[in-house]
This record gives C-alpha cells, structure tokens and sequence, in this order.
C-alpha cells in the first residue's frame, strides 16, 4: 500500500533471471520458434529459494496465495492481473533501457506466457 493509501502491486524488481538475462538472442530466438513457444521454459522456471529448495514455480506460488487468501482477496488480485493489457506489458518493457528488439520480444511474450498460467 502506498502512502496516499493507493493498493498496487510493488514495482517490478530483481526479475532478470525470470526474464532469460542471461540467454543469447540466438536461444531467445529458438525458443520463440518452439511449439509451443515459452510454454515448457516458463513450466521450469523454479523459485529454489522457496519451500526448502524443491522444484515450485513462482506462478505455482503465487496460486498457492491466492489459494490461501480469502476468496475476496484472492479474486481481487486476480481481477488485477487480468487487467492488465498486453499494451501495458510491452509498453513497460519498451521502455526498459539496453534490451535488444528481440529480448524485448522474448521478455513480453514470456510474461503474457505467465499471465495465462495465473489466470488458468
């Protein structure tokens, strides 16, 4: 909650990993080719800094939450992250500084990938 009591979600931090930083445009490529594309990546993106090291995705996490909230809560965010548009995501990313065209692209379908795994 921000101090004029706005209820957001927190600014996106620390997230090069969960965003391929470290992949060469050549991998983002073939990966984006795939068929499915992004689906088994994003399926073994594992948090092991969570639940003593055992293979749990950060969307797996974050449904466990909102599993656990109340159903008012859990709706609620729910609701949030459906509104968000896929504009907004590749706005957002546009802006980010030093990311080729193509890390750009991988970056915002891999978070629509993760949207859709959320909402599921």
């Amino acid at each position: 909650m921000a101090p004029d009591g706005l209820v957001a979600f927190a600014p996106s931090y620390d997230h090069g990993n969960s965003l391929g930083f470290n992949l060469l445009d050549e991998k983002r490529r073939a990966i984006l080719d795939a068929h499915p594309p992004l689906s088994s990546l994003a399926a073994k993106a594992c948090a092991d800094r969570f639940a003593d090291g055992k293979q749990v995705t950060l969307v797996d996490y974050a449904k466990l939450a909102i599993s656990i909230a109340n159903v008012e809560t859990g709706r609620y965010w729910l609701n949030r992250i459906a509104e968000v548009s896929s504009s907004a995501v590749a706005a957002t990313v546009e802006e980010t500084p030093q990311m080729s065209v193509l890390a750009r692209r991988f970056s915002i379908r891999l978070l629509e990938t993760n949207r859709e795994r959320l909402l599921s």
